[in-house]
């Protein structure tokens, strides 16, 4: 029944202000398939020359939002700058995030602050240059995967275009069902990708965190109404990663569920 109220409440809240640009991730279907799903945008992957070129026609023609790309690094190799930059070139000035899974040192390691802090500045000097935005992935088994270490990461960078992640189905195998609302209500400024789905709070498995948006416990009415006390004004991204279900069933699904939740017809 509480659940229910939060949620009807955020319900009122997003009436009277937009919803959040809402993309799905880890998904084949193609930007105009998910335009007329009615989403608002698209992952493309981390590629440089004719397949970006490729990929961001099609996202264009679509008229899409290229919400982020995704890129794993080990904080003791040397990262590709060239590829990065020939990646952030053609994508200069628009709403896509970089998120970045670090690792290279055990989780929350103090010997890997340094140079973790150091590429970041150096990584975000360059998205600074084409008006991008570079973000810490909270994701299991990484540098990171500490929410609050990943925040205290960024804040030590203090760059206004490094931020991090608040992705629900990591923070949950992580953290379970501590509140997460303190340390987003702490820490706004730096919010730049939030990634969400159905899950159930109290178990374990992806099975259980990755689900369509209709399934499991957590609080996604909760979780809008959060985005909107904070005025997060990025992207929200729909989690479909290892989801068994055929793609555009489960798509439609979590649409129209999201639907429900921000009062959008």
């Amino acid at each position: 029944m509480r659940a229910s109220i939060i949620a009807l409440v955020a319900m009122f809240v997003l009436q009277s202000h937009a919803a959040p640009k809402f993309f799905p991730y880890c998904v084949k279907s193609s930007p105009a398939e998910l335009k007329a799903l009615g989403y608002d945008g698209c992952e493309i992957p981390f590629v440089i020359g004719p397949e970006l070129e490729k990929r961001i026609k099609a996202s264009d023609d679509a008229k899409m939002t290229i919400a982020k790309t995704y890129i794993t690094h080990d904080v003791q190799k040397p990262f590709p700058v060239e590829k990065l930059e020939a990646f952030m070139a053609p994508l200069k000035g628009r709403e896509t995030v970089i998120e970045l899974a670090l690792t290279g040192y055990p989780a929350g390691a103090s010997e890997g602050v340094e140079p973790t802090v150091k590429l970041l500045k150096e990584l975000g000097a360059l998205a600074g240059k084409y008006q991008l935005r570079i973000a810490v992935y909270n994701h299991i088994k990484t540098y990171c995967e500490s929410l609050p270490f990943a925040i205290e990461i960024v804040n030590k960078v203090n760059l206004p275009n490094v931020g991090y992640c608040f992705i629900v189905c990591h923070w949950l195998h992580v953290e379970g069902t501590k509140d997460y609302r303190p340390l987003l209500k702490a820490n706004p400024e730096k919010l730049f990708m939030v990634g969400t789905n159905g899950a159930t709070v109290e178990l374990k498995g992806w099975n259980n965190l990755i689900c369509p948006l209709d399934i499991g416990n957590f609080d996604n009415g909760q979780l809008l109404q959060t985005l909107e006390e904070i005025k997060y004004t990025g992207l929200v991204g729909l989690q479909c990663f290892g989801i068994k279900l055929p793609e555009a069933e489960h798509l439609k699904r979590s649409m129209d569920t999201w639907k429900k939740l921000t009062l959008t017809k």
